[in-house]
């Protein structure tokens, strides 16, 4: 009791322990960050049904960052976005976010690599519907579902230090389960990857 009574008369005290834990907080997260690969890039996607029936193409991006637990193998998180719109009256979308093993064939310039994903989408649908004599309703579906995400890709190294690269990719996304529709899509991603 003695010592936190003698802690609060000492206001330079508390002030350096204030310091020292703001510098911890923002050194310790650089320091863990110093082999993160921060991957980001715009996508296409073809969205299909449970019978595998391509349907609608759509456009969003991907957004991903890994760590490298040995040379040729990573583990990261990934947050992607697609979008479909076929006409004005529907539009659809994805938002999945996954957690990601990368494994790289190689160690040089080139790097092919596959990496395989399990998280959650969230499946938006929302259609306008005329009903004629200017009634007009809509439909919402708004669902979550867990997925599995295999990607195949394709990493080139930029200059001589290699912290940049570009990158294009192939997803697909796809909800094990049957009896929902839509099931899934497929989508090709390319764009510039950093290492930090």
């Amino acid at each position: 009791m003695k010592i936190i009574n003698f802690i609060n008369t000492v206001p330079s005290f508390k002030h350096r322990i204030k310091r020292i834990i703001l510098t911890a907080c923002l050194i310790i997260p650089f320091r863990l960050c110093a082999q993160i690969v921060i991957k980001g890039g715009i996508s296409f996607a073809n969205r299909w049904d449970e019978n595998l029936n391509g349907q609608t193409l759509g456009k969003g991006f991907a957004l991903s960052g890994e760590k490298y637990i040995l040379p040729n193998l990573s583990i990261g998180t990934e947050l992607s976005y697609q979008n479909f719109q076929p006409n004005k009256l529907i539009n659809i979308s994805y938002k999945s976010l996954d957690l990601l093993s990368t494994f790289y064939f190689t160690n040089k310039r080139m790097l092919p690599y596959l990496s395989i994903g399990i998280g959650i989408t969230k499946y938006q649908d929302k259609t306008t519907l005329d009903l004629g004599g200017g009634l007009i309703a809509k439909q919402i579906r708004d669902k979550f579902y867990g997925n599995i995400s295999p990607s195949l890709g394709l990493k080139y190294k930029l200059g001589k230090e290699n912290r940049m690269a570009i990158f294009i990719q192939s997803n697909a996304n796809f909800v094990p389960v049957v009896n929902i529709a839509p099931i899934g899509f497929l989508s090709i991603s390319s764009g510039l990857s950093i290492k930090l």
